[in-house]
């Protein structure tokens, strides 16, 4: 017997165990209970199970004789585990500074027992590989659907320098509240320095069929290399796709040499199976990045909820009015029923200014085959707009809402601002906020100006059928500021300008860290324009994962953040930032690594727009 028995106490009884989860090479995972905040965790134990074994300990003559601590099989065992636990806490400790909604989170590192423990979210829900070995291949949709999911993780992983190296079907979790994907199973990753060379030796449990061959090289990979993950991330598409597990690096290699293919069922699009095949090849052959990898793959399908109210109470049956939260008749709670359609990213592309409906997974709840939406999340939200249908209301009454997002914050790498050709990243952390889904129109400028910008030319004329299609611009920063003043003076609200840090942090998909080189994809022609002197209408091409459009190469946007002549971002400084990148000055502008300027707060030139911000509190919508 290896593993904790059931009712094991770790750290004097702040953990109980209940039960094993899983066991590999290097260790054991089990469920818990976190007796001090009664929640269920998940703990890994550090336990080479080739060069250790579980010992007898007593803790007094009156108690029971129990299996706990882990000894070495020999002193040359013992030696090999010394080290390897060194490093087992050292790597549980750079994952544990890690913040990303797709990867687990470690919540306390500790030593007992002769080894080492460290302690995590517990995730109810099953992995990709249990999932496809218990359904079948999933179809082509839903696979790509969770790839990107983990693929985003996985490159926000890669940008704090650290390597998986165990990239997996079975380190997928699949969490059963909102399906969406969670990478786990840190156990052989590695870290390394700001040079590319590695700093940790956790030695790499190889899993046939998903390691590269470079990694059964004696050595292993000795400097930073994504394109090893790569590998790893095409053959586990290839297995949710095809239900089989990818043969090996070595027969792989075989198969290249003489010409030969891999098999993928008849269904699956030519873009995906080329993507994989990409991804098999020999280690300079493949993608270089997991971005490389993802602008491979096709457009995939996403779902949109739908937001239901009920029009009788479901316990008296009383009519409940449109905006109530309880039954007037016997007080039962109003909620909101979500309901899911599948509509592809092209089928988005849109000429018309209709808002969309947002909900973040976080705040639906499975319930059956349907879900419930509890109605405090609107508490803050802009008085009900997410539920109307403004399509409609539009046409009747002629009003138009300036629809805006909250964006939950959180931190970021905020780098390559090639502002006046100076390179550099830094590691910022933003509050919570709203962003405006869109460019501010030209026509609700007017209604809040009363006329357009005087730096329009006299030949520049947009008819009034264009307005509410066309995004404002040859305003200065001054002239936005104008504006803003008068909206909120109007409305009596306290709309901004977004900070660079929060454009940026909105524009990379927020917590989500999208690994796109564009706002919203790899190819700039999706969500923007470029070498070109025709604005695109708004909303008309392809949004990012936030739902925030025409980020990337449509206009330059002022920012409220000040600069000195450098280029470095202070709160002093004649010089203003804009972000975004815009049509006339090429692709490389739009590139979220290059994306700001600086420009004298009086310029004012033709691809120069805005995007409203708000803080959390007294949000009050535009209806214009």
């Amino acid at each position: 017997m290896s593993e904790l028995q059931a009712g094991s106490l770790l750290q004097g009884g702040k953990y109980i165990i209940e039960k094993v989860l899983g066991q590999g090479g290097f260790g054991i995972t089990y469920l818990a209970e976190q007796t001090n905040l009664g929640r269920k965790v998940c703990i890994k134990e550090f336990f080479m199970k080739e060069y250790g074994e579980r010992t007898a300990t007593k803790v007094s003559d009156d108690d029971e004789t129990v299996l706990t601590a882990v000894s070495p099989v020999t002193s040359a065992a013992g030696e090999i585990m010394d080290r390897y636990r060194v490093k087992f806490v050292k790597e549980a400790k750079t994952i544990a500074r890690l913040d990303h909604p797709g990867i687990v989170r470690i919540h306390d590192v500790f030593e007992e027992n002769g080894t080492a423990y460290y302690v995590m979210d517990y995730i109810e829900g099953e992995s990709l590989y249990e999932k496809v070995k218990r359904d079948g291949a999933l179809d082509e949709n839903r696979a790509l659907e969770y790839i990107h999911q983990a693929a985003e993780a996985l490159a926000y992983v890669h940008s704090n320098n650290i390597m998986h190296l165990d990239f997996k079907p079975a380190n997928i979790l699949i969490r059963k509240s909102d399906d969406k994907a969670i990478l786990i199973d840190f156990g052989t990753s590695k870290q390394y320095d700001s040079e590319g060379s590695q700093t940790s030796t956790t030695p790499v449990g190889l899993s046939a069929g998903y390691a590269p061959l470079e990694l059964m090289k004696v050595g292993g990979v000795q400097t930073f290399s994504p394109e090893t993950d790569v590998y790893s991330l095409g053959a586990t598409l290839y297995y949710l796709i095809t239900g089989q597990n990818p043969p090996d690096a070595s027969e792989r290699m075989e198969m290249i040499m003489e010409g030969e293919t891999l098999s993928f069922p008849a269904n699956i699009s030519s873009a995906v199976t080329n993507a994989i095949e990409k991804a098999l090849q020999s280690r300079k052959k493949r993608p270089q990045t997991v971005a490389e990898f993802l602008g491979l793959l096709p457009e995939r399908k996403q779902t949109r909820p739908q937001v239901r109210r009920p029009e009788f109470c479901p316990e008296c049956g009383e009519r409940l009015a449109p905006t109530a939260k309880f039954c007037p008749n016997c007080g039962t709670k109003v909620q909101l029923t979500v309901d899911s359609s599948s509509f592809s990213d092209s089928d988005k592309k849109s000429s018309d200014n209709t808002p969309s409906t947002f909900v973040s997974s976080s705040q639906i709840m499975s319930s059956g085959s349907g879900s419930i939406i509890s109605d405090d999340i609107f508490e803050n939200m802009p008085g009900g707009a997410i539920l109307q249908d403004y399509s409609r209301a539009s046409s009747q009454s002629g009003e138009r809402t300036y629809e805006m997002i909250m964006v939950e914050g959180g931190t970021f790498n905020s780098g390559g601002k090639k502002i006046m050709d100076n390179d550099y990243i830094e590691n910022v952390r933003v509050g919570d906020f709203w962003l405006g889904k869109t460019l501010v129109s030209w026509k609700l400028w007017e209604d809040v100006m009363g006329k357009e910008p005087s730096s329009v030319p006299n030949h520049i004329i947009v008819s009034d059928e264009r307005k509410p299609l066309l995004p404002i611009s040859y305003i200065s920063w001054n002239d936005a500021i104008d504006f803003i003043n008068k909206l909120n003076k109007k409305l009596g609200t306290s709309y901004r300008l977004p900070t660079a840090y929060e454009w940026e942090y909105a524009a990379r998909g927020g917590k989500h860290k999208d690994p796109y080189l564009y706002s919203g994809s790899n190819n700039l022609l999706d969500v923007g324009n470029y070498d070109s002197i025709h604005l695109h209408d708004l909303c008309s091409l392809k949004p990012n994962s936030l739902g925030f459009y025409d980020m990337s190469g449509c206009l330059w946007q002022w920012t409220s953040s000040q600069c000195n002549m450098l280029g470095s971002i202070k709160q002093e400084g004649s010089q203003r930032i804009v972000c975004g990148g815009a049509v006339n000055l090429g692709a490389k502008y739009s590139l979220l690594s290059r994306c700001q300027l600086f420009y004298k707060p009086s310029e004012s030139e033709v691809y120069f727009g805005l995007r409203l911000a708000h803080d959390i509190n007294g949000f009050k919508e535009i209806i214009y």
